[in-house]
């Protein structure tokens, strides 16, 4: 384990609701800004590793590394 300093991203957890753009596509083809990447989703008590094939629901809980540019166009994926 190698542990980094000095970068400046964030790890934003995500709540998904109903009707968001995140639910419409399958992650490899979501309009990700390329500063923030999707690392994991919580479905139901369950954790899943992002993979480009996996598809976002509702109620869904996402894990997301992005630098702080980035954040606000996350937000609007899934909100």
């Amino acid at each position: 384990m190698e542990c980094r300093s000095g970068i400046d991203a964030d790890i934003v957890e995500f709540e998904v609701r109903q009707g968001a753009a995140v639910t419409r596509k399958m992650i490899g083809k979501l309009a990700m800004p390329s500063d923030a990447v999707i690392c994991g989703i919580v479905r139901d008590g369950e954790s899943y590793i992002a993979t480009d094939d996996f598809e976002i629901q509702t109620e869904d809980r996402v894990v997301v590394v992005a630098l702080p540019n980035a954040i606000p166009a996350v937000e609007r994926l899934f909100h």
